[in-house]
């Protein structure tokens, strides 16, 4: 899943904020110009999952370097959960 920590590019809108810190951005342009993208803060990843599963590996932050370099970096949450209903 997407993480707030992206350097989100190209050009973008914020669309929708949460009070968690996790937004959606609509692209202006390049190859996902109109698509809507959510990023995932850590406290709204932790609440998808809280009612049914449990942590085996903590959520934790991997990150790309975009390449040129001065395009930022993509980072991206990964975890492993076990359904415990």
């Amino acid at each position: 899943m997407n993480s707030t920590a992206t350097d989100v590019f190209p050009a973008h809108d914020v669309v929708e904020r949460d009070d968690d810190g996790s937004f959606t951005v609509q692209y202006r342009m390049g190859a996902k110009k109109g698509l809507d993208v959510h990023f995932f803060s850590e406290p709204e990843l932790r609440a998808l999952f809280a009612e049914a599963f449990t942590p085996v590996l903590n959520p934790r932050e991997q990150v790309t370097t975009r390449a040129p370099a001065s395009l930022g970096q993509w980072t991206q949450w990964e975890g492993i959960w076990r359904r415990t209903r």
